[in-house]
């Protein structure tokens, strides 16, 4: 997935924090963006709308690492 989303230069949309360790640990460059959603919640509807509400607040996610979670957003620059 991370190299398919390389070559197709789109954001990378997870939950899984493997993404981060590749792109920070081993130093795999070439990703448009990485989006890590953080945030537990059992019903796929509330999850949603979660993340929704969370992407309306951040202005852009071309060059950095957004970190989406309850009531927090956090980003850094990719390496």
């Amino acid at each position: 997935m991370f190299d398919r989303a390389v070559s197709e230069n789109r954001l990378l949309l997870t939950s899984d924090l493997d993404f981060s360790d590749m792109v920070y640990r081993q130093q795999r460059a070439g990703l448009r963006g990485l989006i890590q959603i953080r945030i537990d919640i059992p019903d796929a509807g509330a999850f949603l709308s979660s993340i929704m509400d969370s992407w309306a607040l951040v202005q852009s996610f071309e060059g950095v690492t957004t970190v989406l979670e309850p009531g927090k957003i956090r980003q850094r620059p990719l390496p």
